[in-house]
């Protein structure tokens, strides 16, 4: 225990407060706050450059056969918005110390974004069930990239 201590705790019988209190939320630095910033705009960024490519590209019809989209996409919409709203309240309850009500809430935030996932997931596969592969159809290449099923086989390969 002494190497934790300083040499002076051992000479005195009197209890020393931290002016820091770790229980307390804490505003954001100001280089976190520029990181953040930095990183949402790279992300805005990517998806804008895919939107203009998408444009671009459904301007040549060779090989562009729309694909219909599954409506278990409305449904994961939905999920992934009740959930971001979710996370904005455990935010809220963080900042106003209600730890307990803050834990509930972040809880349902990753219950939810669990649901969005698996969601995601389900309507790969009906695409892929219906015929939609990444080397097929630039359409749907477009859908797989926009929504990140850039590594499983199903979307890549015709020839399961």
């Amino acid at each position: 225990m002494s190497g934790i201590l300083s040499s002076r705790a051992n000479s005195t019988d009197q209890v020393v407060l931290l002016d820091a209190n770790l229980d307390q939320f804490k505003p954001v630095s100001g280089l976190y706050l520029m990181g953040m910033i930095g990183t949402g705009l790279a992300i805005f960024a990517f998806f804008a450059a895919l939107v203009v490519a998408f444009i671009w590209r459904a301007q040549t019809p060779d090989y562009w056969t729309p694909v219909e989209l599954p409506s278990l996409l409305w449904v994961s919409s939905a999920v992934i918005l009740v959930s971001s709203v979710a996370a904005e309240f455990a935010r809220r309850f963080l900042v106003r110390g209600r730890k307990a009500l803050y834990r509930r809430w972040l809880a349902a935030t990753a219950a939810l974004g669990s649901v969005f996932l698996a969601l995601q997931v389900a309507s790969w596969r009906q695409l892929a069930n219906a015929g939609a592969y990444v080397v097929e159809n630039p359409h749907a290449s477009f859908y797989y990239i926009f929504t990140a099923c850039t590594d499983a086989t199903w979307c890549w390969d015709s020839r399961r």
